[in-house]
Order: C-alpha cells, then structure tokens, then sequence
C-alpha cells in the first residue's frame, strides 16, 4: 500500500469524530440538565489523557502504534499488546456498529433484519479503513464540515423550542452521579482515541501530535457540549432522561415549518457519518495489528475482508439486545482501563526512559584537564 502523509488537522478531525461518535447516539441523558456539566467534567479528565498519547506519539516520530509497540517492549509483551490491541479494535467497531444499526432500526427500518444495516456500516467503513490515511483524513474533513453545518441549522431551528429554564436546578442530581456519568462519557469519548495513534506514522512533516490531538479534542468537545445541551433545553429534563436516542427525538420536536421538513433526517444523517468513521479506524486498526502479529507483508486491503467478516460476526452477538447493550454502558469505563490507561502507561513511561537514555548518550563527553 502506497504510504501517503495526513496532516495534524485531518487526524484531529477524526478523532473529534471518534469521540463524538456514541456518546451523540447514547445521549447521557440519565443526567437530566447537569449533562453540560459532565462534559466538561469528561473533558477535564480526557485531555490529559489524550496528551499522553500525544506524548507517546512525539516520543516516537515516524512510528504508528503498532510499531511503538515493537520498538518499547520485548517480542513476548508485544504479541501480548497486539492481541489487546486487536481485540479491543475489533470489540469496540462491533459495539460502535451495533449501536447505530440499533438507532436506524428503531427511527425507521423496524422491519429490516439488522445484519443488513450491519453489513452495510461494516462494508463502507471497511472501504475507508482499506485505503490509505489521507482518505480517511479527507472524509473526515468533510463530515466535520457537514456536521458543524447541520448542528448550526438544527440550533437555529430550535430557538422557538428551547426554554432556558430546563437547565434548573443546577446539580440536582449529586456531585457523585454527575462525575460517574463523566467518567462514563470520557471512557468514550476520549479514551478510545488510544486507537488514532495508528495514523501518526503518516502525520506531516512541520505538523505534531500535540496540534492533532489539540484539535480533536477541543473540536470533539465542542460539537458534543453542543448537541447535548441543545437536547435538554429542547426537550427539558423529564422528556430527556427516558429518551433512547435524545438527539433525534429533539430534532423532532423542532417545527420548522414549510422551509425544512423532516429535519430529523440531518441528525440521523450526522450519526451516520460518525458511526463510519469510527467503525472505520477501529478496522483499519485490526487489521495492521493481524498483519503485524502474523509478520505479513500484505497491508489493510489485503486483510480488510476477513477482519470485517469478524466485526459482524461479533456485532450480530456482542448484545443480545437493545437493554443489553444499554446497561453495557455502566461496565465500559472499567473494561475500557487496561487498553486505554495501562497498556498507553506503560508504552509513555518506556518511550520517556528510552529518549532520556538516548538524550545522554549524545551529549558530549566533558574534556578532562591534565
């Protein structure tokens, strides 16, 4: 595959968009008004964690996640990571897929089996995640654009409906249930960017790991404090917190009248968009971790057809149904701790140790009198 470069506004675009990507579908709605103040709380929590993948990737220049992998620990411990990793790829795109099948189920395609719309997410991301990075750069471009867009129109669109009195009272719901959501909301929205370090080996020359994350995570954050404080002052507290898919439930509240009918449809459209993306990175992952774990030469495109076999497989059975993958949400942000905090921790602290050790190494010797 030909190596192309992407620049650090392109990889921040995707992930703004992997972390926008199921915390928009889930809605964190269980919060009811205080939902701003846990992204902000999850943004607190997030970027530094988001900052030490930038520091793993500045630590290794030129290096995607699998080889930083390879270069920091031993070859026993890297099989041992490469199988984390891949697994963790391959679960989350499952998960990611399931939840946006379940969405378009359940707005309109009630009667269409979901191992369709399944296939159909799967093949398309598989697409993007077979190509190089730049085109996953540039999708990414445009359904930043596109979303920026239709969360603009659906904001407008909602003045008449928003009551400001929907964000009373203020921290009703406990200091502990408001940080638990957000740490819940971090797990997903920041967390899982531990997989767009698999990009940097192509980041361009000039540009830092830092300016993309920077990107991400501000861009990301934005939009989603957005969206979700649109929602409560659309649809208040009580309509909010037993809504399954809040986003789409305020667009439709929203009336537009003649101008825009159907404005649901752009917010459906929205997440349809993001759930590719994110399915996408998460595939291209897995698939450069099998190829290096099994040492082939073959890269994403060659593979891509077996790894997204295996995603749909997983997808159709990870959940039995919508409850399920609901309550799921509680678990995640401990499931979510060994490839997100320690396995990253452990490759920061290496790639620390390791360019201080190279650091004193090439200073100069200090001239010894006689």
């Amino acid at each position: 595959m030909k190596k192309s470069e992407i620049s650090a506004r392109n990889i921040g675009c995707v992930i703004a968009l992997a972390s926008l990507a199921s915390t928009l579908v889930i809605g964190f709605s269980e919060i009811g008004q205080d939902i701003w103040l846990a992204v902000l709380l999850s943004f607190g929590l997030g970027f530094p964690l988001m900052m030490m993948y930038a520091r793993i990737a500045a630590l290794n220049p030129g290096l995607g996640l699998f080889d930083i992998i390879s270069k920091q620990v031993g070859p026993f411990w890297s099989k041992v990571f490469y199988l984390a990793i891949i697994w963790y790829a391959l679960h989350v795109s499952a998960l990611v897929t399931r939840n946006f099948a379940e969405f378009v189920v359940t707005i309109s395609l009630e009667r269409t089996p979901k191992v369709f719309i399944i296939m159909a997410i799967i093949g398309l991301a598989g697409y993007l995640a077979g190509e190089n990075d730049n085109l996953l750069g540039r999708w990414a471009i445009i359904a930043v654009v596109v979303i920026v867009v239709n969360l603009i129109i659906t904001l407008i669109l909602s003045i008449p409906s928003i009551t400001f009195d929907n964000l009373k009272p203020f921290m009703e719901h406990g200091f502990k249930k408001i940080f638990s959501a957000a740490v819940t909301l971090g797990a997903i929205a920041y967390a899982e960017t531990i997989l767009i370090l698999i990009s940097f080996d192509s980041l361009k020359q000039g540009d830092t790991p830092y300016k993309a994350y920077g990107i991400g995570a501000l861009l990301g954050t934005g939009l989603l404090f957005g969206a979700l404080t649109r929602n409560i002052l659309v649809l208040g507290r009580e309509v909010a917190e037993i809504s399954l898919f809040p986003g789409y439930i305020t667009a439709r509240v929203i009336n537009p009248g003649t101008f825009v009918e159907h404005i649901e449809s752009l917010i459906a459209f929205n997440l349809i968009l993001l759930g590719v993306t994110k399915a996408a990175v998460c595939l291209r992952v897995a698939a450069v971790g099998t190829a290096k774990l099994f040492k082939k030469k073959e890269g994403p495109p060659n593979l891509m057809v077996p790894i997204c076999l295996v995603s749909s497989a997983l997808c159709v059975t990870v959940f039995s149904n919508m409850l399920e993958m609901v309550d799921f949400v509680e678990a995640y942000r401990f499931y979510v701790i060994p490839f997100a905090i320690v396995i990253p921790g452990v490759l920061w602290l290496k790639s620390e140790a390791a360019s201080r050790k190279s650091k004193k190494m090439a200073a100069p010797c200090p001239a010894v009198k006689r």
